[in-house]
Protein backbone atom coordinates (compact mmCIF):
# COMPACT_ATOMS: atom_id res chain seq x y z
CA UNK A 1 0.00 0.00 0.00
CA UNK A 2 0.92 3.79 -0.20
CA UNK A 3 3.88 4.05 2.04
CA UNK A 4 4.90 0.62 2.31
CA UNK A 5 9.16 -0.26 1.80
CA UNK A 6 9.59 -3.13 -0.46
CA UNK A 7 11.42 -5.90 1.08
CA UNK A 8 14.44 -6.78 0.51
CA UNK A 9 15.76 -8.95 -2.58
CA UNK A 10 11.86 -8.57 -4.74
CA UNK A 11 11.77 -8.06 -8.29
CA UNK A 12 8.44 -7.41 -10.37
CA UNK A 13 8.77 -8.03 -13.95
CA UNK A 14 6.63 -7.60 -16.64
CA UNK A 15 6.20 -5.74 -20.46
CA UNK A 16 6.31 -2.55 -20.72
CA UNK A 17 3.12 -0.84 -21.95
CA UNK A 18 4.26 2.62 -22.12
CA UNK A 19 5.27 4.16 -25.82
CA UNK A 20 7.81 7.45 -24.92
CA UNK A 21 7.63 7.34 -28.71
CA UNK A 22 3.72 7.78 -29.22
CA UNK A 23 3.68 10.84 -26.52
CA UNK A 24 1.81 8.70 -23.67
CA UNK A 25 3.85 9.75 -21.11
CA UNK A 26 4.67 13.11 -19.87
CA UNK A 27 7.98 12.45 -19.09
CA UNK A 28 10.92 10.06 -20.20
CA UNK A 29 11.55 9.33 -16.45
CA UNK A 30 7.87 7.28 -16.33
CA UNK A 31 7.36 4.14 -17.21
CA UNK A 32 4.13 1.31 -17.35
CA UNK A 33 4.59 -2.11 -16.92
CA UNK A 34 2.06 -4.86 -16.49
CA UNK A 35 1.97 -8.66 -16.35
CA UNK A 36 -1.24 -11.17 -16.00
CA UNK A 37 -2.05 -9.71 -13.09
CA UNK A 38 -1.65 -6.18 -12.75
CA UNK A 39 0.23 -3.08 -13.61
CA UNK A 40 2.54 -1.10 -12.02
CA UNK A 41 3.62 3.20 -12.70
CA UNK A 42 7.47 3.73 -12.19
CA UNK A 43 8.94 6.79 -11.94
CA UNK A 44 12.88 6.51 -12.86
CA UNK A 45 15.58 8.63 -10.94
CA UNK A 46 16.94 9.30 -15.43
CA UNK A 47 15.41 9.04 -18.35
CA UNK A 48 14.97 5.09 -19.97
CA UNK A 49 15.25 3.84 -23.50
CA UNK A 50 12.85 0.93 -22.70
CA UNK A 51 10.33 0.41 -25.41
CA UNK A 52 6.63 -0.50 -25.84
CA UNK A 53 7.07 -4.27 -25.51
CA UNK A 54 10.06 -4.79 -24.04
CA UNK A 55 9.86 -7.69 -20.83
CA UNK A 56 11.64 -5.59 -17.95
CA UNK A 57 13.15 -7.00 -14.96
CA UNK A 58 12.85 -4.39 -12.27
CA UNK A 59 14.64 -4.58 -8.67
CA UNK A 60 12.01 -2.64 -6.36
CA UNK A 61 13.88 -3.93 -2.72
CA UNK A 62 14.29 -1.35 -0.27
CA UNK A 63 12.22 1.45 -1.69
CA UNK A 64 8.91 2.88 -1.08
CA UNK A 65 5.25 2.47 -2.52
CA UNK A 66 3.47 5.34 -3.45
CA UNK A 67 0.50 7.01 -5.45
CA UNK A 68 0.67 9.23 -8.11
CA UNK A 69 -2.86 10.11 -9.75
CA UNK A 70 -4.80 7.67 -8.21
CA UNK A 71 -2.10 5.14 -9.60
CA UNK A 72 0.32 2.72 -7.14
CA UNK A 73 3.95 4.42 -8.52
CA UNK A 74 7.33 2.77 -7.20
CA UNK A 75 9.92 5.59 -7.31
CA UNK A 76 13.29 5.75 -5.93
CA UNK A 77 14.94 3.48 -8.86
Amino acid sequence: GNGATIPADTFVEGVVISNKDLSNLTSKKGMYIQDETAGLQFYLAENHEFKFGDKVRVDVSGVSVGEYNGAVQVSGL
